[in-house]
């Protein structure tokens, strides 16, 4: 446990600044349950990235690719915003000079940011505001690799066969 002196002088540090940028990673959310990718018992330890998280895979074996991401969907939609999560939602949301970026996919801190604005009272752009800028994308969005169409959705991937696979709406 830190020592209460060092969670005071970083809370008057967080009090006094004039721009606050957060920087998150995997740690934020194992505490969630989220895997991990590095680490013992990291998804990498298990899979080759190369083999399911790049374009030239998803080209390769799209039905592989939507069942992994699909199992990583399931698995993540189970979890919750932990502590820190709401932590952080609660501090973008009280300063607009505090910008969240993270690495992580898993969408908790948007989740915690609900959770946040639901509970408080927050002006009506602050959820908006607050949004996290996302490094590396989202789990739970979807890009069209034919003619670049988003979608954001929760739902389960069938991938039983190649054409159970999700498919662009457009």
């Amino acid at each position: 446990m830190h020592d209460l002196h060092e969670i005071d002088q970083a809370r008057r540090l967080l009090d006094s600044a004039r721009r606050i940028l957060i920087l998150t990673g995997a740690g934020v959310s194992a505490e969630s349950g989220v895997p991990t990718f590095r680490g013992p018992d990291g998804l990498w330890k298990s899979h080759r990235p190369e083999a399911l998280a790049t374009p030239e895979a998803f080209q390769a074996d799209p039905r592989l690719v939507w069942e992994w991401y699909g199992w990583r969907r399931e698995r993540v939609g189970a979890c919750r915003p932990n502590a820190a999560h709401a932590s952080i939602a609660r501090l973008t949301l009280r300063n607009a000079d505090a910008r969240l970026v993270t690495q992580n996919v898993d969408g908790l801190h948007e989740l915690a940011l609900e959770e946040a604005v639901s509970e408080g009272n927050f002006p009506g752009d602050s959820a908006a505001r607050a949004a996290p800028i996302r490094l590396h994308g989202s789990l739970f969005r979807t890009r069209c690799t034919g003619c670049d169409n988003r979608t954001s959705d929760r739902y389960p991937v069938e991938a039983k066969s190649e054409a159970s696979l999700p498919r662009c709406r457009k």
